[in-house]
């Protein structure tokens, strides 16, 4: 939009687009490091909801949310099985940094 671009140029923000089949290359945590992320996540979000029970469920019939020491512990848990290998890894694939052998 006109006036999201206007606002971006008024704070000296200078906004550029990647281009079709170059997130790898110019967003290794992107790709490297947040997908896997959301992929562990899903799973530990997934895992919780799982554990709910008939007690769980509020007035209105839904589903509570997870408590914020419930959503700290699930983000530990995923944070944790993103290993340095991993994001080292998307640094590699996108070619900014050389592999152990010296290939980029």
């Amino acid at each position: 939009m006109e006036s999201s671009a206007e606002m971006l140029q008024e704070r000296n923000v200078h906004q550029i687009f990647v281009p079709a089949g170059m997130t790898g290359k110019l967003q290794p945590l992107d790709v490297g490091v947040n997908r896997p992320f959301k992929v562990f996540w899903t799973d530990a979000y997934q895992k919780w909801r799982k554990r709910l029970g008939p007690e769980d469920v509020t007035k209105s019939g839904y589903l509570r949310n997870p408590s914020r020491q419930e959503l700290i512990d699930m983000v530990s848990e995923c944070w944790q099985k993103v290993t340095s290998d991993c994001i080292k890894n998307s640094f590699v694939r996108a070619e900014i940094v050389s592999d152990e052998n010296g290939a980029p």
